[in-house]
Order: structure tokens, then C-alpha cells, then sequence
């Protein structure tokens, strides 16, 4: 027989190997929990580009020319259509950029401005309840005009600094142009509402109450926290305020027993109200 000596060796105990099967098991669930995560990630994110894309294209707004309907900064919704009327908020191509206009007329009518600025469509004045005031603005067309087929004659609701189909530079638009219809405002979020054909954007009901409540709670809760926390320690000197007129009555003193009697004062929480690119101009 060999002289080596054999080398026997320790196995695990139980408990270790407990150890080891659970944390086997949580790298398992960790990896699965992980490639489900960037899963749902990559699908939403897809899916979100596929819709923004397709049907309801995300749009910033810069410049002034449709105040008050929509201001600079705003983020709208664009809701792709064929289908347009008077009084729609669209956005179309022009020169590589996306302008947002209003439109006033149609293929084949007849568009006419006077002096102050009144639009007149098939000599009918039409009301303009979403413009601040009226403004003949920069108009170099022949008046009256006829729009021609296939194409829209939009105007900015800010007339004074709009550069619209009053102008040859920008003419009416074609169908091919028109990105969509612009139907909601969704930024700032104290000015979410839907922008409705020949009107300024309207609330969504009970959506910035929702917020606006959940705003004013967050900021009145540490303020009556703090109240609270005032009222204990009144409630405090007036405890120890009535243990230092009584220990003077024992002794018989003249002296008036002088106790510290605290006033809870509870702060009442004031709450304060919180409040794709596209170029107006």
C-alpha cells in the first residue's frame, strides 16, 4: 500500500447549505424580476413612440401668435385626422418647422378683413370668441380672397404678430401639410384642459381640484404637525405651573404661588395653490 495519507474533505453543514439554496433562489427571482422590468420598459417605451408617432404626435409650443388659446412653453396633443371645420386649432409644416394655426375657412369660400380686423367668411362675419382683440395685421393678399381646393385658410388667434394665410409668405395650407388637429393642452398641469373647436382650452372637471387638494393637504400636514407639537408643550407648563403652586401653599407662604401656565398654540397650515416643438409665430 501507498504511504500517502488521504486528505478527507468537510462537507457543508446543513445550515449552509440553506443559506446557499436561498440565495440561489433570490439571484433567480432577481434575474427574472430584472429582464421583466426592462421588458415592459422596452415595450412601453415602443409602444408610446409607435401612438406619439402615429396617432397623437406630442408638440411644444414656442412663440405668441395663438395667445390666449396656447402660450409659449405649452405642451399640446395633436390628434392626426383628414377631417377639419372651422374653428380647429391644427398644426402643419412649413419650411422644416411645425406652425399652429386656427382654421377660418375651407376650399372654395371666400375670405374677407376689414380695416379693424373683423373676418368675414362668405360675407357672413364670423364670431371670434377666442381672440383678445381684433387686428388687421400683416395682410399683403388681395381681399377678397378665395381659398383655393384642397387647401385652408388659418389665421393666429394674436393677430397683431401672427404671420398666418394673410400673408403670402406662409399662403393656405394643404392637406399634406396639416401634422393634425390639436385637441388638449397637457402642460402645466394647472392648465391641462381641452382645446374645443372656436374656444380657449377648458378644464378637465374635477382633475385640478384632484391636484390642487392633494397640493394644499401636503402643505397644511407639517404646519399642523408643528401645532401639535406646541400644544404638548403648553400643555406641559401648565402641568408643571400648578406642581409650583401647590408646593408654595404647603409652605404657608404670603408670596402669591406664580405658576407657568402655558397657552397651546396650534398653527393652522396655510396652504398655497400649486400651480415635439411647435412655433406660433
Amino acid at each position: 500500500m501507498s504511504g500517502r495519507k488521504r486528505r478527507w474533505t468537510k462537507l457543508p453543514s446543513v445550515e449552509e447549505l440553506m443559506r446557499e439554496r436561498t440565495h440561489e433562489r433570490y439571484r433567480i427571482r432577481y434575474r427574472r424580476a430584472l429582464r421583466s422590468t426592462i421588458t415592459t420598459i422596452i415595450t412601453v417605451a415602443a409602444v408610446a413612440v409607435i401612438i406619439s408617432y402615429l396617432l397623437m404626435p406630442v408638440l411644444r409650443i414656442y412663440g405668441y401668435s395663438m395667445t390666449p388659446t396656447v402660450h409659449d412653453g405649452n405642451i399640446v396633443l395633436t390628434l392626426r385626422s383628414s377631417n377639419f371645420t372651422k374653428g380647429d386649432v391644427i398644426a402643419f409644416y412649413y419650411n422644416n418647422k411645425i406652425l399652429v394655426k386656427r382654421v377660418i375657412a375651407g376650399p372654395g369660400e371666400w375670405v374677407d378683413i376689414d380695416q379693424n380686423g373683423q373676418v368675414y367668411v362668405n360675407e357672413e362675419p364670423i364670431d371670434e370668441p377666442y381672440i383678445d382683440e381684433l387686428a388687421y395685421g400683416e395682410c399683403n393678399i388681395e381681399l377678397p380672397y378665395q381659398v383655393p381646393e384642397n387647401r385652408w385658410f388659418v389665421m393666429g388667434d394674436k393677430r397683431s404678430v401672427s404671420i398666418d394665410s394673410r400673408n403670402t409668405a406662409v399662403g393656405c395650407v394643404s392637406d399634406e401639410q396639416i401634422v393634425g388637429r390639436i385637441f388638449a393642452r397637457i402642460w402645466p398641469l394647472n392648465e391641462i384642459g381641452i382645446i374645443r373647436r372656436g374656444g380657449v382650452p377648458s378644464p378637465i372637471p374635477g382633475l385640478m381640484t384632484e391636484v390642487t387638494g392633494a397640493s394644499q393637504e401636503a402643505a397644511g400636514t407639517p404646519q399642523r404637525a408643528g401645532g401639535t407639537a406646541q400644544s404638548t408643550a403648553g400643555v406641559s407648563q401648565e402641568t408643571a405651573g400648578t406642581a409650583q403652586g401647590a408646593a408654595a401653599a404647603s409652605q404657608g407662604t404670603t408670596r402669591a404661588s406664580q405658576g407657568a401656565t402655558g397657552t397651546p398654540q396650534e398653527t393652522v397650515g396655510t396652504s398655497q395653490e400649486a400651480a415635439g416643438e411647435a412655433q406660433t409665430n
